[in-house]
Parts: structure tokens; C-alpha cells; sequence
């Protein structure tokens, strides 16, 4: 019983972030970014990786494994990116 008891203390908070964390950081393409489509992008907060759908900026194809940098939010869950210079 004392076991089950401590187990139920035990919990997490777990890693919660919003995208608004992201503005302003630098990201890699991970999935195409399509000519006015969306695709995804690998970045880092809080010491973990998200994977979080992106558009471009300027409505320019964005290819895969290409550093970009966060600009805004855009409705609940896309991010505007711009390609930053390679």
C-alpha cells in the first residue's frame, strides 16, 4: 500500500510551451516547405525538439534540411519562417 501511495505522488509537469516561444529562433526545414504550401519544421525549446507545421514568409519553396528563422504565429498551430542566409 505504501508503494501505491508514493507512486501516486509522483508526476510531471511536462514540458509546456506555447508558439509564441519560438518567434525569433532559428529552426531546420524538416519537411519541404512548398511555394505558398505548409510543411514542418524541427526546432529546439526547452531542451526539446518539436516538430511544428511552417509556411514561408514570402511565399517561396523552402527545401528540407534548410535553417530558417521563426517570424510570427499564424492561426493555432503554423509558424511564418524566412530562410536565413547559408
Amino acid at each position: 500500500g505504501f508503494l501505491f501511495r508514493m507512486t501516486g505522488r509522483l508526476h510531471s509537469p511536462g514540458t509546456v510551451f506555447t508558439l509564441e516561444d519560438a518567434i525569433g529562433k532559428e529552426a531546420v526545414v524538416y519537411q519541404h516547405i512548398p511555394k505558398g504550401g505548409i510543411g514542418k519544421i524541427s526546432i529546439s525549446l526547452h531542451h526539446m525538439t518539436h516538430e511544428i507545421e511552417a509556411m514561408s514568409l514570402n511565399d517561396e519553396d523552402i527545401p528540407s534540411f534548410y535553417s530558417v528563422r521563426v517570424i510570427k504565429k499564424e492561426g493555432d498551430n503554423t509558424l511564418i519562417v524566412t530562410p536565413t542566409k547559408q
